[in-house]
């Protein structure tokens, strides 16, 4: 009895550095499916740096956005990426890097690469290096995204802003009496009015939120009335002659 005690211990002792072995490696396998599930499903470009080779892993979505189909070569080399970068955002990668690398500062930078077409499209980069226990960086990952429409978006919007901000200064400005009433109120009312508009009629901020008919009398032509109605719910352009009244008489042909 003790004998095949001891023979069933010592087999246990003896298989279960394989079976660790084996579960380690298969915890492993499943760990890379799981990274590469994830890489592969991301709308994010992934990159690894090897700090030490300066080899540099680049995921198919990576080189995707850059406009590389699967079959095209690629640089793996980290200094033939950096060419890629546009000259005059160059020093700024490079001042971002060295700061992270050094100082463990954030790594969160927007900056133009050139794709496979030679045309520059900007990118956020986002990383984060892997430090040895000298303190220094031995690896750097992260991801990349495709941000130029996004960048567009922002300009064409602050560019029409600006040309707002103009335009209303203009309108403000004016010797004429001008009124921009709201079409989303089936009441029309009235929702700014410029400093011309209250020398000329003598009405204020006061009549902010009203309709504009206390402007109109009784020589006030309806059928220029009408035709103003119809414009403002077709959203079409009207051009009429209408006799209104200033907030004291005599009344004034606008």
């Amino acid at each position: 009895m003790s004998s095949l005690f001891l023979f069933l211990v010592g087999q246990k002792l003896l298989l279960n550095p394989y079976r660790k072995l084996e579960l380690s490696q298969q915890a492993t396998k499943l760990s890379e499916e799981r990274l590469n599930l994830a890489i592969n499903g991301s709308l994010d470009g992934i990159w690894d740096w090897d700090i030490k080779t300066g080899k540099v892993f680049c995921s198919e979505r990576f080189r995707e956005l850059l406009g590389y189909e699967p079959k095209d070569d690629f640089p793996e080399d980290y200094t033939v990426l950096e060419r890629m970068v546009h000259n005059d955002d160059k020093e700024y990668v490079k001042s971002s890097l060295k700061a992270h690398l050094q100082q463990r500062a954030i790594y969160d930078v927007q900056h133009r690469f050139m794709t496979k077409k030679g045309e520059f499209r900007v990118y956020r980069v986002k990383g984060d290096a892997l430090f040895d226990k000298d303190n220094r960086a031995i690896r750097m990952a992260g991801s990349m995204t495709d941000v130029t429409e996004q960048i567009q978006a922002q300009q064409a919007l602050k560019k029409a802003k600006e040309e707002n901000d103009l335009l209303a200064l203009s309108i403000d400005a004016s010797n004429l009496g001008v009124t921009i009433s709201s079409i989303t109120d089936p009441e029309f009312p009235i929702v700014y009015i410029n400093q011309a508009f209250t020398k000329i009629t003598g009405y204020g901020e006061e009549i902010l939120g009203q309709n504009c008919r206390f402007l109109q009398g009784e020589q006030t032509s309806e059928i220029a009335v009408n035709k103003i109605r119809d414009a403002l719910k077709n959203h079409d352009v009207v051009k009429v002659d209408l006799l209104n009244y200033k907030k004291k008489w005599p009344a004034l042909l606008e």
